[in-house]
């Protein structure tokens, strides 16, 4: 689901943003979803490419929390912090 350019904040000068929506539905039940905020203007042509592109930094940004959680393990922020 794509939803037309928006204004971030109401204000005329403010920057114009797009919202997609995916999910992968196997019978008949949502076995994922995601959604992102993009400046590029999505299209029939290009979608795929954003979708691709999101769950990609998605799992970049992912795999290097879970890296610095691992990491923090054992360290002196470990108590107060909950990791």
């Amino acid at each position: 689901m794509i939803t037309p350019a928006s204004i971030l904040n109401g204000k005329p000068d403010s920057p114009r943003i797009n919202f997609i929506r995916f999910r992968i539905v196997s019978n008949g039940e949502v076995t994922y979803r995601n959604a992102w905020v993009t400046d590029w203007v999505p299209s029939a042509a290009n979608v795929a490419q954003l979708v691709r592109a999101g769950r990609a930094r998605w799992t970049i940004e992912n795999e290097g929390f879970n890296t610095l959680k691992s990491l923090m393990r054992g360290s002196i922020l470990s108590g107060p912090l909950g990791f």
